[in-house]
C-alpha cells in the first residue's frame, strides 16, 4: 500500500467514524471539561488551570484564607487615621470601631488600634473572634474593613448575612465604615484571561474575579480587583452615602496610594 492509498483509507475511516458519532474531533481553544464555568470554555486553558478548576469543583475555596503579614499599618487604617483623631476630639471620647477582618494576630492595625480605640476585632479566621453576635450586639461609631471584600465572591459579598449587611446593621446612627480593597488585581477581561493562560498562571477566572491556589499554602482563595468607582457602585446598595477617601501627603497634598478606599454612611 503507498502513501496516497493509505491516506484515502484513513479518511474514509474518520469519514465513518464521524458518520456513527464514535469520534469527536477535538476543537482548538475549547474545552468539554465540566469543572470549568460554562462562560469561560471557550478559552484553552493551561494544564495548571485546569488542576485549579478541578480542585474548585471537588474541594471549593476558602474565603478567608489570604490573612497577610504587614510590617507596618495597613493603607486602610493610615486613610483612617484622621477619621479616628477628628472623631475623639469632636466628641471627647475614643471611638467605638469594629474591626471587620482583623486578620493575623498582633499586627500592627490592631496593637495601633487598640490605643486610639474602643475595638472589637472580628476574624472568621479565628475561633476566638469569629461570633457573629459581635457585629451587631451595640451600635458602633465605625467600621473599618481592610482588603476584606477583594476575597470574597458576589455570592458572598451580596448575600444577607455578608460583609456588606453585617457592616451597615453594625453602625449606630450616624455612623460610618471605612472600606478599603485591593486595586492591583486586574479585570477577569478575555485579554487577561489569555494572558494568564500564556504565562502559564495557575490563576482561573471565577464569578467576577479568580480563584488561585494561595502561594503559601495552595490552598484556593479568591481574589478580585476594584476601581474605585466600582467600590462606591457595590456600597451604595447598602449605605445611604458612599463618597471617595483619599490618603494624602500632610507635607504636599498630593494622593500616597492608589489603594481604593471609600468612607461609607450608615
Amino acid at each position: 500500500m503507498n502513501r496516497n492509498e493509505l491516506k484515502i483509507l484513513i479518511k474514509e475511516c474518520i469519514t465513518s467514524l464521524l458518520e456513527d458519532n464514535q469520534f469527536s474531533p477535538p476543537k482548538f481553544g475549547q474545552s468539554d471539561d465540566d469543572s470549568i464555568p460554562e462562560e469561560f470554555r471557550q478559552f484553552n486553558f493551561n494544564d495548571k488551570q485546569i488542576d485549579t478548576y478541578t480542585r474548585l469543583a471537588s474541594d471549593g475555596f476558602v474565603p478567608s484564607g489570604t490573612q497577610t503579614s504587614r510590617p507596618g499599618v495597613s493603607t486602610v487604617l493610615q486613610a483612617s487615621l484622621p477619621e479616628i483623631k477628628n472623631f475623639t476630639k469632636q466628641h471627647g471620647r475614643m471611638p467605638s470601631i469594629l474591626h471587620a477582618g482583623a486578620g493575623k494576630k498582633k499586627n500592627l492595625d490592631r496593637t495601633t488600634l487598640d490605643k486610639i480605640a474602643n475595638v472589637i476585632h472580628y476574624e472568621p479566621g479565628h475561633e476566638d473572634e469569629s461570633d457573629r453576635s459581635m457585629l451587631t450586639k451595640s451600635g458602633f461609631d465605625m467600621v473599618l474593613s481592610p482588603f476584606v471584600l477583594n476575597v470574597l465572591p458576589p455570592e458572598i459579598r451580596f448575600s444577607s448575612d455578608g460583609p456588606y449587611s453585617d457592616m451597615a446593621n453594625s453602625l449606630q446612627k450616624g455612623g460610618f465604615a471605612i472600606i478599603g480593597v485591593r486595586g492591583d488585581v486586574p479585570q477577569p477581561t478575555p485579554k487577561n484571561i489569555q494572558a494568564r493562560i500564556d504565562s502559564g498562571s495557575p490563576w482561573v477566572p471565577y464569578e467576577d474575579g479568580w480563584v488561585l491556589p494561595h502561594p503559601s499554602n495552595g490552598v484556593l482563595t479568591f481574589q478580585r480587583g476594584y476601581t474605585v468607582s466600582q467600590l462606591i457602585e457595590e456600597a451604595n446598595r447598602y449605605f445611604s452615602k458612599v463618597e471617595k477617601l483619599k490618603l494624602t501627603d500632610p507635607n504636599t497634598g498630593k494622593s500616597k496610594s492608589s489603594v481604593p478606599i471609600v468612607k461609607a454612611y450608615k
